[in-house]
Parts: structure tokens; sequence; C-alpha cells
């Protein structure tokens, strides 16, 4: 009974490793290389708006503007995230069969 709960369990971990190892490996590119990267280029966007003059600045917030451009580079972060999971998974998938 035993070798029979040994070969099951065996099997069952070597078809899930692989897409356990994608999905670590897509997290850890979007949480070590990528986001960093859209985080800057987003604090550099505000820095350079954080120049402009206090009305203008003011009426930009009334319009939604910085809320606008924080969604917008969320999305562009999951857009990538979502891109490269699919990869990862095309990949394993073509080496399977």
């Amino acid at each position: 009974m035993f070798p029979v709960i040994a070969s099951a369990v065996g099997s069952a971990v070597g078809a899930l490793l692989p897409r356990i190892a994608a999905a670590v490996g897509v997290f850890a590119v979007s949480t070590i290389a990528i986001k960093p990267i859209i985080n800057a280029l987003e604090s550099k966007l505000l820095g350079e708006m954080a120049n402009l003059p206090t009305g203008v600045r003011e009426f930009l917030a009334f319009l939604g503007v910085y809320d606008a451009i924080a969604i917008i580079f969320s999305a562009y972060l999951m857009l990538i995230g979502i891109q490269a999971a699919k990869a990862a998974a095309s990949v394993k998938a073509s080496k399977k069969g």
C-alpha cells in the first residue's frame, strides 16, 4: 500500500513542479526586475509634474490625473506579468508534447 501512495505522490509532485517553477520564475522576474523599473518611471513622471505651478497641480489632482497615472502604470505592470506567465506556460506546453 505504501509504494502505491509514494508513487502517486511522486507523480503528482512531478506534474506540478514545472508549473510551480514557472510561477515562481514569473513572480521573481516581475518583482525583482520589472516592478522597480515601472516604479522608477512613474516616480520620475510624478516628480516632473511636481515642478508645475500649484494651481495646475491642484487642477490635475481635481481631474484625477495622478490616480490615472498610477492606474496606467499598474496596468502595464500587470500586462507584462500576464505576458510573461503566458510565455512560460506556452514554453512548458511545447516541451511537454
